[in-house]
C-alpha cells in the first residue's frame, strides 16, 4: 500500500472517530439535561477516549508527511428513529 491511500485511510478513520465525538457529547449534553448524571459522565468520558484515537492518527498521519482532515463522518444528530425512543 503507498503512502497516500495509507493517509486516504487514515483520514476516513479521523472523520468516523470525530463522528463519533459528537455523538457521544450529544447524549452526553442531553442526558446532563434530563439529570441523568451518572450516564452522561459515562458518555463524556468516552467522547474523550475517542479524542484519544483522533490524536493517535493524528500523529500517524503527520509521520506520514499528510494532511489531517478534520471533518466527521456524516451527521452529528441522530436519526429520527433514535429520537422517537426518548
Amino acid at each position: 500500500m503507498n503512502r497516500t491511500h495509507s493517509i486516504e485511510l487514515l483520514n476516513v478513520a479521523v472523520g468516523d472517530e470525530l463522528q463519533a465525538v459528537h455523538q457521544y457529547m450529544y447524549f452526553h449534553f442531553h442526558l446532563t439535561d434530563q439529570g441523568f448524571e451518572p450516564l452522561a459522565v459515562l458518555f463524556k468520558r468516552t467522547a474523550i477516549e475517542e479524542m484519544g484515537h483522533v490524536e493517535a492518527l493524528a500523529e500517524r498521519i503527520l509521520f506520514l508527511k499528510g494532511d489531517v482532515k478534520m471533518q466527521a463522518a456524516g451527521p452529528s444528530r441522530p436519526s429520527p428513529t433514535l429520537r422517537r425512543c426518548w
